[in-house]
């Protein structure tokens, strides 16, 4: 199963993840494919989730059973805005 942070980043729903990270839920829970919530709003595209997601401790470098990161599957689903946003975090900016 997926938790409800996962389920709340895949579809953007930026007040619900707001809501679910101020009551303390684990940033880190993964799927069965490895996939936290910051994969989910990365492949998405949600920027305002991935900000949100970052600014409460995400792991960036946090990969998934394949070996991709966040910032793979940004760039692969073609959000540039996100993959900018995933190297700046991953240069300490």
């Amino acid at each position: 199963g997926v938790s409800p942070l996962y389920v709340a980043a895949r579809r953007g729903h930026l007040s619900v993840v707001e809501w679910l990270v101020d009551h303390r839920v684990r940033l880190d829970e993964k799927d069965e494919a490895g996939r936290t919530a910051l994969h989910a709003a990365a492949e998405g595209g949600h920027k305002d989730v991935v900000a949100l997601l970052l600014a409460y401790g995400a792991d960036v470098n946090s990969s998934e059973k394949s070996g991709w990161t966040a910032l793979r599957y940004a760039r692969v689903a073609g959000h540039t805005d996100v993959v900018e946003q995933l190297i700046a975090r991953e240069n300490g900016e």
